[in-house]
């Protein structure tokens, strides 16, 4: 939005206002996140191991040789669990690691709380993961983060039973952030010596650069304020980060009740101050005026959710059940305010569209919920005002034509717009008329190869209503192609009559649903290429795209429809009504599956983009989602919880297991381009894949007879090339590349080694440390946001 980018610019907010910097970072991670899931809570919102058993090794050996040999990233490890609670504590510190004045001596309510899970679940839970996506390995290469150096020491003393955590109190509007560590600083600032040098103050506190340890019973509390200690006396660790490390493997919380009411007034102060400046420059712009609108309501949301919120809770698991991971967004709101009437006004119901969705669909969404009378009245004052704010695009539109556009150009634009904005007129009455306190919709994206679709239904409150919403919006098509004169030229008069042959519309009722079908045949199109036309028809079966609604007064049910037969696509979903149910206790979900999507990539690929490495990737995943049938979706669902709703996303087994082996495959096709099979960090030696090693590689790609001999040689000319170049860079880098700019040389070194090596590296990476996060997951659903609600009040 214009206005907020400008204020967002503002120098004088950001640069002169250390205050309200402060506020924005305190309050900006739950805005954020109260922004992304909000609509959807107000609006009730093979196996290839057996086919290819080397292909295993290759990737164990791989991840295996890298944790060893990159000794720059073991060192990165540092502290071990400390790394990820440390990096918290300098955000939350907004920087500022300087010593800070706690003035207040009252006890304070902690407003954020990061948890760890223990060191030995870290370790078991990226076993688990690293075994479902084929690596066994993973404790292996953690053991060898942790053989030497700081690590080492840390872990030595480290309590590997229990969590790891940081607190963040506000005193005096400043954020103050506490690490929680369950080891003894006194043993480690003995042992650390200059690989880890820890300063013994003398008066009980430890200096680690500019933080300030001290020992609290078995535990290590660290701060860039040594007077927050005095806030940690009566902490227990334990209790704070217990019920969250148990159930998620890192988690977050962020309690209103920490958050002092006047650090929230001078957050939205400053936020209105800076949209009345920033709306002075948009002088009479209805555009700009629309837009001012639209932010007014989004900060007024905004307000509504930082006064009346009671705490947000992210917590990332492995969820063993069910072989995946899930991130859980939690909101919870003081109870007796608009905002749990609105968190909680919705409550999940059976649903009779859940049924259209197509087990093999790729992408599917569904909503069945009610809403009670205030979440009711509240969306439909939403409604209300996104319509007039489109009154300021209606009135830009209508200056813009006024400006550029001749008398007879105007007088047509003009008469285009009357219509849009009297049909829209229409369907605000008609939706706020017909608005129901019940949503039952749900629709599909099918990549079925040769056939795509793309389907929805609903329960409808007045299907005869809504059959006369679809017969205007044809009627208005119709009226627009009729209000456009005909072009000047024979050519461009001809290319125009072209285009009104290829657009069709109609209206029927077969089996008791009235259709109204739009279609457009590419083929009526004069000078389109004929291999154009055949790719068309080798991805969507026709030159025919064809869009239908339709109405079922008898089901009281409404469709619509995208594909080259949307009738038919209708009258396939109208069939799938009601025999499906949906999950229960969830208001609506969305998911993308990831077997359909490779499936029709890999049927069209040869048509769009002809190239062997691609295709025999796609035929690699596809192997591995057949390991894991039914077990392929990134799934995000959400539920009411007491006081609030719950968001999972959550991505299965096949998924996972794909993602791994699609990226390790990317990798051995960029390593044979480039001639190196190492992709370390920036000063890793070059490493030759053994012949043994080559074999792997071509047995994993299905590489057979001269094309596995040529692409055999291309590797081994590339090794050979790629060594010198690698010995030959640190010597041109070193001292002549500064003075005398032989570029030439230095850049072909420094182009290869990124290629090769740091992006397969980044790739890598989250696989072996995310994926490792999740066990405690059966029960992390629903109880913990009630657990946590209540601590938090």
């Amino acid at each position: 939005m214009v206005c907020i980018e400008k204020w967002a610019k503002s120098k004088r907010f950001f640069r002169n206002n250390q205050k309200n910097r402060k506020s924005l970072l305190i309050l900006g991670v739950p805005l954020l996140l109260y922004y992304i899931v909000s609509r959807n809570d107000f609006a009730g919102s093979r196996s290839l191991f057996q086919k290819l058993p080397n292909s295993q090794s290759i990737s164990t050996d791989w991840l295996s040789s890298f944790f060893k040999e990159n000794h720059r990233m073991m060192k990165r490890f540092l502290t071990g669990l400390t790394a990820m609670t440390v990096a918290a504590a300098f955000l939350l510190s907004a920087g500022t690691l300087s010593a800070q004045s706690a003035k207040a001596k009252t006890k304070q309510v902690p407003f954020a709380t990061v948890a760890v899970a223990s060191y030995d679940d870290l370790v078991s839970q990226a076993s688990a993961v690293g075994k479902m996506i084929g690596n066994d390995q993973v404790p292996m290469m953690i053991d060898a983060m942790t053989a030497e150096g700081p690590a080492a020491i840390v872990k030595k003393s480290l309590d590997t039973t229990k969590p790891a955590g940081m607190v963040a109190f506000i005193v005096d509007e400043e954020p103050i952030p506490v690490v929680m560590l369950p080891l003894n600083i006194a043993n480690v600032a003995k042992e650390g010596g200059d690989d880890f040098p820890i300063v013994d103050n003398g008066d009980g506190t430890y200096q680690i650069e500019e933080m300030v340890a001290k020992q609290i019973g078995d535990w290590c509390f660290a701060t860039p304020d040594a007077s927050a200690f005095e806030m940690c006396e009566n902490l227990n660790p334990e209790q704070t980060l217990g019920s969250m490390a148990k159930r998620y493997t890192v988690s977050v919380k962020l309690s209103a009740a920490g958050v002092p009411k006047a650090l929230k007034d001078q957050l939205f102060e400053a936020i209105e101050a800076g949209m009345t400046e920033a709306s002075k420059s948009t002088g009479e712009n209805p555009l700009a005026a629309m837009q001012v609108k639209n932010a007014e309501r989004t900060i007024a949301m905004l307000k509504m959710f930082v006064y009346e919120a009671n705490q947000v809770l992210i917590g990332l698991k492995f969820n063993e059940k069910e072989n995946a991971i899930e991130w859980d967004f939690a909101f919870t709101a003081k109870p007796g305010t608009q905002l749990q009437s609105l968190l909680t006004g919705t409550t999940p119901m059976p649903s009779k569209t859940y049924g259209i969705i197509p087990v093999n669909a790729a992408l599917g969404f569904w909503q069945a919920s009610k809403m009670n009378d205030v979440t009711l009245q509240y969306t439909k004052d939403q409604l209300v005002q996104s319509f007039e704010a489109l009154d300021g695009l209606k009135v830009a539109i209508s200056q813009a034509i006024e400006k550029n556009a001749d008398a007879e150009e105007a007088k047509v634009g003009k008469a285009i717009v009357g219509k849009f904005d009297a049909y829209l007129q229409k369907v605000k009455e008609l939706s706020l008329k017909n608005l129901s306190s019940e949503t039952d919709v749900a629709g599909a994206l099918l990549l079925t190869p040769g056939a795509p679709a793309i389907i929805s239904a609903g329960v409808a409150k007045d299907t005869a209503a809504v059959d006369e919403l679809f017969a205007e919006m044809g009627n208005l098509a119709k009226g627009v192609m009729d209000e456009i004169p005909a072009p000047k030229s024979d050519k461009d008069k001809a290319a125009f009559e072209a285009f009104k042959q290829a657009l069709t519309t109609e209206t029927k009722e077969i089996d008791g649903i009235k259709y109204q079908i739009a279609s457009f045949d590419v083929a009526k199109l004069p000078e389109i290429p004929s291999d154009a036309m055949d790719m068309m028809k080798k991805i969507f079966g026709s030159t025919v795209v064809q869009a239908a609604v339709a109405t079922h007064s008898a089901d009281g049910m409404v469709y619509s429809a995208v594909s080259a037969d949307a009738v038919k696509s209708i009258q396939d979903a109208a069939k799938l009504v009601g025999t499906q149910e949906a999950p229960k206790n969830v208001l609506g979900g969305f998911f993308i599956a990831a077997t359909p999507i490779v499936t029709f990539v890999d049927s069209v690929v040869d048509t769009v983009h002809p190239d062997p490495q691609v295709k025999q990737i796609l035929t690699q995943i596809l192997a591995i989602l057949e390991v894991s049938p039914g077990k392929d979706r990134i799934l995000i669902t959400s539920k009411p919880v007491k006081d609030g709703a719950l968001t999972t996303i959550q991505i299965q087994e096949g998924t996972l297991k794909a993602i791994g082996t699609g990226i390790m495959m990317v990798q051995m096709s960029r390593m044979a381009n480039a001639g190196t099979t190492s992709p370390m960090g920036e000063d890793a030696e070059p490493v030759k894949m053994t012949e043994e090693e080559i074999n792997q590689l071509l047995d994993t790609m299905g590489l057979e007879g001269e094309e596995r001999e040529a692409f055999r040689q291309e590797l081994l000319e590339g090794q050979n090339e790629a060594a010198p170049a690698d010995e030959n860079a640190p010597e041109a880098e070193a001292a002549p590349a500064d003075e005398n700019a032989p570029e030439a040389e230095a850049a072909p070194a420094d182009e290869n080694a990124p290629e090769a090596e740091a992006a397969p590296a980044d790739e890598n990476a989250p696989e072996a440390e995310a994926a490792p996060t999740d066990e405690n997951a059966p029960e992390a659903e629903a109880a913990p946001t009630d657990e946590n609600a209540s601590e938090a009040e």
